[in-house]
């Protein structure tokens, strides 16, 4: 059977707007809990493409990358709608 893809929810904080602890609860719980199953975190740092075009806060940035150090679940930023 396949690996299956676990989703966190698109973040809140616009590019110029911090990012509060809120923010990431979601993505720190899925962390926590799937510990043992989550390799990494794939994310389109500069704009998600798909669904809309959504700039993230470099704020919530940073603080997706604590959360991959503590898990220790890879970080992959993957820019592929703007190369």
């Amino acid at each position: 059977s396949l690996t299956q893809h676990l989703f966190a929810p698109r973040p809140r904080p616009k590019f110029h707007e911090e990012c509060t602890d809120a923010d990431v609860a979601d993505l720190a719980r899925l962390l926590e809990e799937k510990c043992d199953e989550v390799a990494a975190v794939i994310i389109e740092p500069i704009v998600q493409g798909a669904g809309g075009m959504h700039f993230y806060s470099p704020d919530y940035l940073r603080r997706v990358r604590e959360l991959c150090n503590r898990s220790g679940a890879l970080l992959i930023l993957d820019c592929i709608a703007t190369g």
